[in-house]
């Protein structure tokens, strides 16, 4: 029996590694590995738009493109273990309510891999949804210190900060954190960034301190999770 095109691409994204020198042994040919989940939808023979053959192109670019928007997130053992599961995975057709590329990225139908994509996702999370906005109030305390924080964010992902809006400098009176400048703000520990405001005790406060409470204050951690 001739293997599925999902196999054929899979072999090649597995060879692949024995044709580069990168110092992750569990690092995979990304375009090959999505050629190989790609088939593996559109081979399963649903035979609805963005489900056909003639889609597994579009949906290996949209896939090749949102990997690579991520790569900076070091989580490349993480993807491969999620693209090589759907690769290897029999579809259900009534489970796949998208187009392949869609459900490849958001883990829809593919309960079997389920498990591979909230591993990657959890990796990968500080650099997802950049651009939104995230609003929060907090007492927040810090040994027998307690400030009442209100802030706003905007996820840069794993991106350079868009250029930070001015607004009320440090120390000026704010009720909100609305009026205050926009600061940007690195993650430690990995290469996410976010935009912050922060109004701190009825007062717009400065530099690492805002970034700090910002994150305390919020109900998500954007260094840390997803929206």
């Amino acid at each position: 029996m001739p293997p599925s095109l999902a196999a054929v691409w899979l072999g090649l994204a597995i060879s692949g590694l024995h044709c580069k020198r990168s110092p992750d042994p569990a690092a995979i040919d990304e375009r090959a590995a999505c050629a190989a989940a790609c088939a593996a939808l559109i081979s399963a023979g649903c035979e609805r738009d963005g489900l056909r053959r003639q889609d597994h192109d579009r949906c290996v670019q949209h896939c090749a493109a949102h990997g690579a928007g991520l790569a900076s997130a070091g989580c490349g053992s993480e993807r491969a273990g999620y693209l090589t599961c759907v690769a290897k995975m029999e579809p259900d057709c009534e489970r796949l309510t998208c187009s392949a590329a869609l459900c490849i990225e958001r883990a829809v139908g593919l309960g079997v891999c389920r498990d591979s994509y909230e591993r990657w996702r959890q990796c990968a999370a500080p650099c997802l949804d950049p651009g939104s906005s995230h609003f929060g109030e907090r007492v927040v305390s810090s040994g027998a210190t307690r400030q009442r924080v209100t802030t706003e964010i905007v996820r840069s992902g794993c991106a350079e900060c868009a250029p930070a809006k001015r607004g009320a400098p440090a120390g000026s009176a704010c009720q909100a954190a609305s009026v205050c400048s926009q600061i940007c703000c690195r993650c430690p520990g990995n290469p996410a960034k976010f935009l912050a405001r922060a109004c701190v005790d009825g007062v717009c406060e400065e530099g690492e301190a805002a970034c700090e409470l910002s994150r305390r204050a919020l109900g998500l951690d954007p260094c840390t999770t997803a929206k």
